[in-house]
């Protein structure tokens, strides 16, 4: 094998690794929610039709978009420190990788990761204490998995409860899905492209001062 060649096919081995974790998550989700007693598969359907779930997926998007924007431009320190963080991670990991291997994973990650906390944890938890309690333990497990630092713990605890409080306004995760699979796509292709880079700030937000 070339040393061209071995790069590419390491990260194309990691990219299969990814997908089969995630939808792992998913079977892991099926798995809860059938102990627990919860009609996932209900809560997988749109409640109107699945154009209602995907325009509600896509405006959804939207804040999450903006919070990425907002991190490209903040120069607070924990803040930076975790853009660079998870540049290095991205750019390593998926380097130049196309568009559709970022979809991939972005979609893997958005049914798997949404089945498991959304479709399974949340609605299990909530039977057993309460809507808000439920809501806060599955938004502070997922912030769990993805703690690379405290920073990212609590951001993605935030994430987190954004999709469980659509997943219970909507009475469904297919929405949430949409959402997080685009939302991935979109901060994968931005990380790894260099819009993060360190000293690309188009300005300075108030309270973002390093």
């Amino acid at each position: 094998m070339s040393t061209v060649s071995q790069p590419d096919s390491q990260k194309s081995s990691f990219l299969g690794l990814a997908i089969g974790f995630e939808l792992a998550l998913a079977v892991a989700g099926w798995l809860v929610a059938w102990l627990g007693g919860v009609p996932l598969a209900s809560l997988m359907r749109p409640r109107e039709h699945l154009a209602a779930a995907l325009g509600w997926g896509v405006v959804a998007t939207l804040p999450l978009v903006a919070m990425l924007v907002a991190t490209l431009l903040c120069q607070w320190r924990p803040i930076s420190w975790l853009r660079r963080l998870v540049g290095r991670f991205v750019r390593l990991v998926f380097g130049q990788a196309r568009w559709w291997q970022f979809a991939a994973v972005s979609v893997a990650a958005g049914v798997g990761e949404e089945v498991l906390f959304r479709g399974a944890i949340q609605p299990v938890a909530i039977a057993y204490t309460s809507p808000v309690v439920g809501l806060l333990i599955a938004s502070l497990l997922f912030g769990l998995v993805h703690a690379a630092s405290w920073s990212y713990f609590w951001l993605a605890t935030l994430v987190g409860l954004y999709f469980g409080a659509l997943s219970m306004w909507r009475e469904e995760i297919l929405s949430a899905m949409i959402a997080h699979a685009a939302y991935d796509f979109l901060a994968l292709t931005a990380i790894s492209r260099g819009w993060f880079a360190r000293h690309r700030p188009l300005f300075s937000l108030p309270g973002c001062s390093a």
